[in-house]
């Protein structure tokens, strides 16, 4: 089985909203590998050329996260009003043979999640066997964008779903991540906090 070499271009933007008083955003152009305050380099991912590049091709099994340094509100404690949000961002995929894994994902945690150990290939980083199903332990909602089906917990086909403390699917649908080998794509995140939906796009 081949690999996969996963880049997050140089355009990264996030966009938070508790109420018209209080929002946060932020965005990034570039990839500094001596900037290091605010944005946080985990495993194998690490800046290249205004990039992050979060495993190599010649390597399998690889894990990379990247996360912001910052505390970002989703939430009002008293009120218990939620944020809207969107993050838009760009990334490339690389495979130079079929078949390929594993994947990429957008992810929310509580800023203490603790990342389990053993999560590489399917797990996407943030699982492992003991945590993969355990909802009643997971903190988690991720947006992931799969070139693997694996047959314990996803569809038959490569996809992008949304998961809800759980490895497992709570929404997908087809993913050809071919078309997109060795090109640029660019997501588009939304979370209507009135409605609660969270909606994925994939712009190219």
């Amino acid at each position: 089985m081949s690999t996969l070499r996963f880049t997050m271009s140089a355009f990264l933007s996030f966009v938070f909203l508790l109420c018209s008083a209080y929002s946060v955003s932020f965005q990034f152009t570039g990839f500094n590998p001596n900037r290091t305050d605010d944005i946080i380099y985990e495993g194998d991912a690490e800046p290249s050329v205004g990039a992050v590049e979060f495993n190599s091709p010649n390597f399998q099994y690889q894990v990379g996260r990247v996360r912001y340094a910052e505390r970002v509100p989703l939430w009002n404690a008293k009120t218990r009003e939620q944020a809207d949000f969107s993050t838009r961002f760009s990334f490339s995929i690389t495979h130079s043979s079929s078949p390929h894994a594993a994947g990429l994902a957008f992810f929310l945690v509580p800023v203490e999640y603790d990342f389990p150990l053993n999560s590489g290939g399917g797990f996407l980083g943030l699982f492992n066997k003991t945590t993969a199903d355990s909802k009643s332990q997971n903190q988690i909602v991720l947006v992931e964008f799969d070139t693997f089906p694996n047959p314990q917990w996803d569809p038959n086909f490569e996809h992008v779903d949304i998961n809800v403390n759980s490895i497992s699917s709570a929404k997908n649908t087809f993913w050809n991540s071919s078309l997109h080998n060795k090109d640029t794509a660019e997501a588009l995140i939304t979370y209507n906090a009135t409605t609660k939906n969270l909606s994925v796009l994939d712009l190219q």
